[in-house]
């Protein structure tokens, strides 16, 4: 069900992203909008709400990913990658790091992750007891990463809406998020699609998928 939701919200933004696309810098920006400096609706925006709702929601997300990607890797015997992730994770959570370079470097990492993990599902199976137990283990997190870009993208609608209504604004309280912002549609589409490779190697390796989970990753178990 997470995992359907989370498709018509990825279609929704390809089809409307002009509200994010369109956004420079002010003194680019200025001499674009009606008005000049105006830019919008007379009553100010809270952007910051907006942005501390979605980033809340991102970095949920990212750490169950994250984690579900990890024991993907374990599962096929790749520890080094594992323990990359391991850091990683911790590394989102440093809130001594800008936030926008971390966001920049778990939507990067995550789809580098998942194009590997796509190559090496193609090349290899999974075997013993082991080797499924521990991708079996990726089930919950990656259920709950769905879930949690679900609600992201939500946030994100709003959003979206608001910095069409209010672009200059947006600018000046979102400053170099909106960069960040851009690449968001991109890390829900690598939550969906290794969410779907992770069920489609369940089915090819005969590990059991319980019914919430198989549900939370958008299938149905056998």
């Amino acid at each position: 069900m997470y995992i359907r939701i989370l498709t018509i919200l990825i279609l929704l933004f390809s089809f409307s992203s002009d509200s994010f696309a369109g956004l420079k810098m002010p003194s680019q920006l200025k001499d674009k909008l009606p008005g000049g400096d105006k830019g919008g609706s007379s009553a100010t925006i809270d952007f910051s709400s907006m942005k501390t709702g979605l980033t809340d929601a991102f970095f949920k997300s990212a750490d169950k990913f994250l984690e579900a990607q990890g024991y993907l890797f374990k599962a096929y015997k790749m520890d080094g990658a594992a323990k990359e992730i391991a850091a990683l994770r911790k590394r989102a959570k440093d809130g001594k790091i800008d936030e926008n370079e971390r966001m920049d470097a778990v939507i990067r990492a995550s789809a580098q992750n998942s194009e590997e993990l796509k190559k090496i599902m193609e090349k290899e199976s999974v075997t013993n007891a082991q080797q499924k137990a521990m991708y079996a283990k990726s089930f919950k997190p990656m259920g709950e990463g769905v879930k949690y870009a679900i609600q992201m993208g939500k946030e994100m609608k709003k959003m979206q809406k608001s910095i069409s209504e209010d672009k200059m604004n947006a600018i000046k309280q979102l400053g170099g998020f909106i960069k960040v912002i851009k690449n968001l549609p991109g890390y829900m589409n690598t939550v969906q699609s290794t969410a779907s490779m992770a069920m489609s190697g369940a089915k090819a390796n005969d590990i059991k998928v319980s019914k919430a989970d198989a549900e939370a990753m958008g299938d149905e178990p056998d």
